[in-house]
């Protein structure tokens, strides 16, 4: 392919010839997992295809480009990307383009869990497409796909009859391969199907499939035959499959995903751990393999997504059975923790220029930055069925365990708890935010059951300690400092808890060794939006500033504009924002907090999304700006509402959020805050924890942070503080010296 492009002479009259190969080659990249090489070559193959006009093929480049996000994990990007096509494409009256465009919109949003907003994507793509007499391979997706929505909406006996519609009409139109193949996996979802039927059906697909369905298909006629009884068949059809697909090319995704299979059946059904832990190895050196090839950094975090269930399967065996593999626990955990780190926030890694932490390093790291009284590093790892915690202290060899507690739990957690105490106006049933004065009266319950299980950790740690912990997946939007242990006491009675993306992407912050000054300069930067009912309550945080002994610089509504804040923060020790905050999924270094636009008396509105490019820019201070300053505030507190929600982008640990980037250009300390706090509250406990700094200049940030939070729970004047929602919102991630 590249020799084809490279002899194709420079004439406009080729560039649709050069076009299709590009295309082509980007296809090819695809499957070498090179996603962002391929998303430059359908970037070259739209510009070719525009540069003559050929509608056809600038079209296919932008459905490729966009498919090739969904693939990566880029869900929300490829949303967008597909949605944009669809508009061209309905003002253009290309039906057919509007038909595929809307099955993969409705792909998009069945993965993202929107059931029904699929469904009428799926619907309105068979409406929209031409009467056929015997239909098309479109109109085949488009059945199979409604099934789906209506499955996942629980509707099973009309998925089943659309699945065998969509048979029919696939191979009717002359694409029995295919047409067997996607029903035969959707069949192996029915737990209640005659098994015999479905290997009949099964052995029939993968006899007329050819490469590279016949992977797939083949691999699920292992494991049923596996299922079966059939143990030492399914492996052997195991083992044929991945002899011929390393002969066709070992670095093919397809070779890493039948291995991944045939690792999980080792693990599982044929009861082989030892071999199932070669295999996953060799798995896992493929996927770094990938990674090393990567050139895009976010392209990191995308490929652990893709293949978490490598990294899964592997602390599954060295954490949940390390005996049946010849290995101490010790030894096992070990290894548990290199890779578990490994496949931790890849993408903030790459962009600070460092290397996974080992377990034996966190010793060193312990004893150069642990506080006199001790401390404990916990890190999570959240699996599909179970989370895994990590601990290690000055007090405590490496530890592991687990808990039967998947992220799905997890993360509808983290939307609940988010709902109850944000409220929903526009759910259904409606939510109003909670009554700060009566928080109880609105049950967190769903949290409190988690607490015992997620905390069973604090049983190796000393009382009274710092513990620092690495949250994964939806862990980091849940307080576990908020959470009950066994014997009913929140978690922050017992110990304190401060937060990093990973205890590799921490090191390098607590090596810095910078101590936060106690006096000194100080800015104050506060904006309310227009939609804000008391812009007041937003210009008043200065005065906390000064009574704890800083040098005040403030500017507030209309004079904070980002170009002047940027240029006072070079100057500064601390920096106090309370504004709003926006986090863009798609490119967290494109988030920002919310000031005053330049050049215009109006406040700004926080509906960033609403706003064009160049608004955006005149409105938001991104992280990303902070690079070219030659030091940051040892300390930001963003009492910014929800200034500490991130938005997961993939699997990979990598959630896009305000907290996550200033660390990851430098800051040293960032407090901020999981969900939209009380005014009074949350300026109760800032106070405190300023005022203790100034009270005890000798006591490091923790011990500051960890009062003021237990005085809102002491306050006998006001029992409505001991809620988690009143002291648990503001969370300190980085530097806690």
């Amino acid at each position: 392919m590249n020799s084809a492009l490279d002899m194709l002479p420079d004439h406009a009259l080729l560039s649709g010839v050069q076009s299709e190969l590009l295309n082509l080659r980007g296809l090819i990249q695809e499957d070498l997992g090179e996603y962002d090489l391929g998303a430059a070559d359908y970037a070259a193959a739209m510009a070719a295809a525009e540069h003559v006009g050929d509608e056809r093929r600038r079209f296919a480049a932008e459905t490729n480009h966009a498919a090739s996000l969904l693939k990566a994990g880029r869900q929300r990007e490829a949303l967008q990307a597909f949605e944009q096509l669809l508009v061209d494409a309905r003002r253009q009256h290309r039906v057919r383009r509007v038909s595929a465009t809307l099955n993969n919109i409705g792909q998009i949003r069945l993965e993202m869990g929107d059931a029904a907003g699929a469904r009428e994507c799926f619907r309105d793509a068979i409406n929209a497409r031409p009467t056929l007499p015997q239909g098309d391979r479109g109109e085949t997706i488009s059945l199979f796909g409604l099934g789906d929505a209506l499955s996942a909406l629980g509707d099973d006996e009309s998925a089943e009859q659309l699945y065998l519609l969509a048979l029919t009409t696939g191979i009717t139109a002359g694409h029995y391969e295919t047409a067997i193949v996607d029903y035969a996996l959707r069949s192996q979802k029915d737990e209640n199907k005659d098994r015999a039927e479905y290997m009949g059906l099964l052995a029939d697909a993968y006899g007329q499939s050819s490469w590279p369905q016949k992977a797939v298909i083949g691999s699920q006629l292992a494991d049923e035959t596996i299922r079966a009884g059939q143990e030492e068949e399914g492996r052997q059809l195991f083992a044929d499959l991945l002899e011929e697909a390393t002969a066709r090319d070992a670095e093919s995704l397809e070779c890493l995903h039948l291995r991944t299979s045939f690792a999980s059946a080792l693990a599982g059904a044929l009861g082989e751990p030892e071999s199932a832990l070669d295999e996953f190895q060799h798995a896992r050196r493929h996927v770094q393999r990938l990674l090393a090839r990567t050139q895009v950094p976010e392209r990191r975090a995308e490929l652990v997504s893709e293949h978490f269930s490598v990294y899964e399967g592997l602390l599954a065996l060295l954490v949940g059975a390390p005996d049946a593999l010849g290995l101490t626990a010790r030894e096992a955990w070990g290894l548990a923790f290199d890779l578990h780190e490994e496949a931790k926030s890849p993408t903030t890694l790459a962009r600070l220029a460092t290397i996974p932490l080992r377990s034996a390093e966190v010793g060193a790291l312990l004893a150069e930055v642990a506080p006199p009284e001790g401390m404990a590093f916990v890190s999570f790892f959240c699996g599909s069925e179970y989370t895994y915690w990590f601990v290690i202290g000055t007090d405590v060899e490496l530890r592991a365990e687990r808990v039967r507690i998947g992220r799905d739990e997890l993360q509808g957690a983290a939307e609940e708890l988010r709902r109850t105490f944000n409220g929903d106006p526009q759910g259904f049933p409606p939510l109003a935010p909670i009554r700060p004065r009566s928080p109880q009266r609105r049950s967190i319950a769903f949290l409190d059951l988690l607490g015992p299980r997620l905390t069973a950790f604090a049983s190796f740690t000393n009382p009274q300690t710092l513990i620092c912990v690495s949250p994964h997946g939806p862990l980091h939007l849940l307080p576990l400092h908020g959470l009950p242990m066994a014997d009913g006491a929140r978690l922050v009675e017992r110990n304190c808890l401060t937060y990093c993306p990973s205890l590799s992407a921490l090191a390098p912050v607590l090596r810095r060794n910078t101590p936060l000054p106690r006096c000194g300069r100080a800015l104050f930067v506060g904006v309310a939006a227009q939609e804000d009912p008391n812009p007041a309550l937003f210009q008043t945080d200065g005065a906390l500033l000064e009574a704890a002994g800083w040098s005040v610089t403030r500017f507030t509504g209309t004079d904070a504009q980002p170009a002047i804040v940027l240029d006072a923060l070079r100057t500064v020790d601390v920096a106090h924002f309370t504004c709003h905050g926006y986090t863009d999924p798609a490119n967290p270094l494109e988030s920002g907090l919310v000031l005053s636009p330049h050049g215009t008396p109006v406040p700004p509105t926080k509906h960033i999304r609403r706003l064009s490019v160049a608004q955006r820019s005149n409105t938001l201070l991104r992280p990303s700006e902070l690079l070219d300053l030659e030091s940051l505030p040892a300390l930001l507190t963003l009492r910014a509402c929800s200034s500490a929600w991130q938005a997961e982008t993939n699997r990979g640990d990598e959630f896009a959020g305000l907290t996550r980037v200033f660390l990851q250009v430098g800051a040293r300390s960032v407090l901020s805050t999981l969900w939209n706090v009380d005014q009074e509250s949350s300026g109760q406990l800032v106070s405190a924890l300023y005022s203790r700094i100034k009270a005890a200049p000798s006591s490091p940030l923790w011990t500051c942070y960890w009062h003021a939070q237990k005085e809102l729970l002491g306050r006998s004047d006001a029992p409505w503080l001991a809620h988690p929602y009143h002291f648990a919102p503001m969370v300190l991630s980085g530097d806690w010296r």
